[in-house]
């Protein structure tokens, strides 16, 4: 090859594709299964389907609202129970003899009503 020999630019040339001709007569019909044959065209069904997972969400929902309602209720009568009784719940004698010694609440109620009434005057 000699150094100054230029090379002619070439252009690249796409490939060749054969066309494909579709064939002159239908492909041959694929026989249904049986029991298909008489299902009907357009809609797949009635959405019985559908109506029964919306059903079915509901009562989930519904579950899960009463599970925490429950838990809510629950704590609070925990915080009631703890609050309402001033005394001990041991069955020590010591300890039922502590809470007969504590004052009554009928007191208590009497002691507000006072309150109550200074503050009226």
């Amino acid at each position: 090859m000699e150094p100054n020999a230029t090379i002619p630019p070439q252009t690249p040339t796409p490939p060749q594709v054969p066309l494909v001709t579709p064939p002159a007569t239908p492909p041959p019909e694929i026989p249904l299964p049986k029991g298909m044959e008489s299902m009907p065209a357009g809609k797949g069904g009635s959405g019985a389907g559908a109506l029964i997972g919306i059903v079915l969400i509901i009562i989930i929902l519904l579950l899960g609202g009463l599970y925490i309602w429950g838990g809510k209720l629950e704590e609070q009568q925990s915080q009631n129970a703890t609050t309402a009784a001033p005394g001990s719940v041991s069955d020590e004698v010591a300890d039922i003899q502590a809470d007969l010694d504590l004052p009554p609440v009928e007191d208590s109620v009497s002691d507000f009503d006072t309150f109550d009434t200074s503050l009226e005057e």
